[in-house]
């Protein structure tokens, strides 16, 4: 799937390759440049959406120092998406308590679903998606 990008010009389509080639491009020059396989599992972990893709990478480029003390590139992304979800769990906590009784209801659920999954990658990708749900009901309290 492509996403629209708006830069300073126009709007643009984005695939998922290209996502992945500006991640790389992007980190070339640094002390710690991103694999091909680093940038992919980012890119699919938020199967492709630009934003999101941006906030990860960001926090995995924070963290990229620390990867030779993980066994696999798995272990360590697990371990910045459990980064991300700490450190943003207390905003988190403050937008649940707004939510009306059928919406925590809904968040739990999707939670609880989560959980039964029992393949480690998509419990990874559903455990990044409930951040991203957190996120889109943030955008929803603040328009109400």
């Amino acid at each position: 799937m492509d996403f629209w990008v708006f830069s300073k010009d126009e709007p643009e389509l984005i695939s998922p390759i290209e996502l992945e080639k500006s991640l790389l491009h992007l980190t070339q020059k640094t002390r710690h440049p991103f694999s091909q396989e680093l940038a992919k599992e980012i890119v699919q972990l938020t199967q492709g959406h630009p934003y999101q893709t941006e906030k990860l990478a960001s926090y995995v480029f924070q963290s990229t120092q620390e990867i030779s003390k993980f066994k696999t590139l798995h272990e360590f992304l697990d371990a910045v998406i459990n980064q991300v979800i700490e450190q943003e769990e207390s905003i988190y906590k403050n937008y649940f308590n707004l939510l009306t009784f059928n919406q925590k209801n809904v968040l739990i659920a999707i939670a609880d679903y989560a959980e039964k999954i029992p393949s480690n990658k998509m419990v990874r990708t559903y455990q990044f998606i409930e951040l991203i749900i957190a996120g889109a009901l943030l955008g929803l309290i603040v328009k109400s």
